[in-house]
């Protein structure tokens, strides 16, 4: 009877992690833009083989990180991302993007993520360790430049979502906006080679460890590190 009640308790746990690591993969992939309808709460339930309770409150870890929104009467959407003026003190990076030079980017980056690993180290769940571990071990995977862009651009976003502060993580969107332009296209794809590809990846896989180990300290020098030397390599 005790070893039932045990099997129970672990299915539903594992329920749980399958869940929260299937919402943030959609969030942070794009399947479920902004104003996406998620599926309903019953929906879920039969899904993924656990109570509603559990399933709300999963919900609730993503509304509080200001990623989902939940209307009564209407259901669960995919937020908004924070606007550009909320999000730079009413400096609107779009309009700003032919001003914004790679050195003051990376100025920015230096900044910000460093401190958004630091909050990712306190706040990150297991689900969302595995996950960004899967996109380390994608990014060694990938056959062109174009795709490693893509996942290496899947990996900071997604990190800054673990640090659970909506307005940080607006600011960094931004900046990963620039990042993604055309006109910096041809800047990164300069700097980075394939030797440089797999230290990124090295290195990338290391700031992992350190979160999960918890070690905020390594965490936030480990990140430092990393964009430094992207900087050096874009010849800054």
């Amino acid at each position: 009877m005790a070893q039932d009640t045990l099997d129970e308790l672990m299915r539903r746990t594992e329920g749980e992690e399958r869940l929260r690591r299937e919402i943030e993969r959609r969030l942070t992939e794009g399947e479920w833009p902004p104003q996406t309808r998620l599926p309903t709460e019953r929906a879920l339930v039969e899904a993924f083989g656990i109570g509603r309770a559990r399933v709300r409150r999963i919900l609730e870890e993503f509304e509080r990180s200001g990623r989902i929104v939940r209307t009564v009467g209407r259901g669960t959407f995919v937020a908004n991302p924070p606007s550009h003026n909320a999000a730079t003190g009413g400096v609107d990076l779009g309009a700003a993007m032919e001003e914004v030079s790679p050195e003051d980017l990376m100025e920015a980056r230096l900044l910000i993520e460093p401190n958004l690993v630091a909050l990712a180290v306190r706040r990150a769940s297991p689900s969302e360790i595995i996950h960004l571990r899967d996109l380390v071990a994608r990014g060694d995977k990938v056959e062109s430049m174009v795709e490693f862009e893509e996942v290496d651009h899947a990996f900071h976003t997604f990190l800054s979502a673990m640090a659970r502060n909506a307005f940080l993580a607006g600011v960094l969107e931004n900046i990963q906006r620039l990042r993604r332009s055309p006109a910096w296209g041809g800047l990164r794809r300069r700097g980075l080679t394939e030797d440089r590809q797999r230290r990124y990846q090295e290195q990338h896989a290391a700031i992992v460890d350190a979160i999960e180990a918890r070690d905020q300290n390594a965490a936030c020098a480990l990140m430092r590190q990393h964009l430094e030397e992207v900087r050096s390599n874009l010849w800054l």
